[in-house]
């Protein structure tokens, strides 16, 4: 760790988002939805997380993938 200097940091930046086609159901959506933004609260989804290094997934503000 001595060795490591930090020269700079970066401010924080959205992952790709999840994306589903235009031709997918609401109703499906909508569950993937909620399913994928309830993840961190079930243990056996923490683990999955875990496995991706990912803490859990959130609804980002747009303004993240504007460049």
């Amino acid at each position: 760790a001595r060795q490591i200097r930090v020269i700079r940091e970066s401010q924080d930046f959205g992952i790709p988002p999840v994306v589903v086609s235009r031709a997918i159901a609401p109703a499906k959506k909508a569950l993937l939805k909620e399913l994928l933004l309830g993840l961190h609260l079930d243990p056996e989804g923490e683990k999955a997380l875990a496995a991706l290094e990912v803490e859990r997934f959130v609804e980002p503000e747009p303004k993240l993938y504007e460049f």
